[in-house]
């Protein structure tokens, strides 16, 4: 007979569950005997405090380490909030891309599967005839995927800022990225230098989605 099988008997509610794992012999006391002999007497009222306030203390350990768990996941949904808010501002405002540049119809939108992540874009005027863009998308997602992004963007912005020559800004940025990059992150991206004047388009692919083609397949469709 099972320890399931020799409970069939109680019906009341279960509050505890003892398995022995050798033949032992079980005392049943009755509520009533419980009640109106043992917790009265000096030890019983003792042990019964003991056990109440053993139990208490555990339930009160319980609940503060629920509520601190729920503190900090506050703490950390707020964190989140407040750094997609900073990424969210890094990247130039997507209704505006050029705003000093009228010539140029662009526009962005990012919208990111979690509060953070590595999906970027950017726009910036290089001089009175050039202007810069690129999208990439990081590895992963959440915070390292966000700090990962943080560093190609930033490290983009300074190369192209400097008047590097262009066909050098992204093997440069590759060669900073794999320097201590023990996870193996990685990111695809498609930058370009557009001349407003002649309109001719310097671009280069380094694993991302081929934008023309989907530029092609929306002119096809409207």
């Amino acid at each position: 007979m099972n320890v399931s099988e020799r409970c069939h008997w109680w019906l009341g509610p279960t509050t505890a569950l003892v398995v022995a794992h050798e033949l032992s012999r079980v005392l049943f006391i009755s509520e009533d005997t419980f009640w109106n002999q043992l917790a009265v007497t000096r030890h019983g009222v003792r042990n019964l405090l003991s056990m109440m306030a053993a139990r208490l203390q555990r339930n009160n350990d319980a609940l503060i380490e629920k509520v601190e768990e729920q503190i900090k996941y506050q703490l950390l949904e707020k964190e989140l909030e407040t750094a997609g808010k900073i990424q969210s501002n890094t990247v130039p405002d997507g209704n505006h891309l050029f705003p000093d540049r009228p010539e140029v119809d662009a526009f962005a939108l990012m919208n990111q599967a979690r509060e953070v992540g590595g999906d970027f874009y950017d726009a910036l005027v290089l001089d009175d005839d050039h202007v810069y863009m690129a999208i990439g998308d990081v590895s992963g997602k959440g915070m390292p995927a966000a700090l990962f992004m943080m560093q190609i963007f930033t490290s983009l912005r300074l190369l192209i800022s400097n008047n590097t020559p262009f066909e050098e800004v992204l093997p440069s940025v590759n060669n900073m990225l794999v320097r201590n990059n023990g996870d193996m992150m990685f990111v695809s991206i498609f930058a370009g230098v557009l001349n407003i004047r002649t309109g001719l388009f310097r671009y280069v692919n380094a694993g991302h989605n081929p934008p023309f083609a989907a530029l092609g397949e929306m002119i096809s469709s409207s």
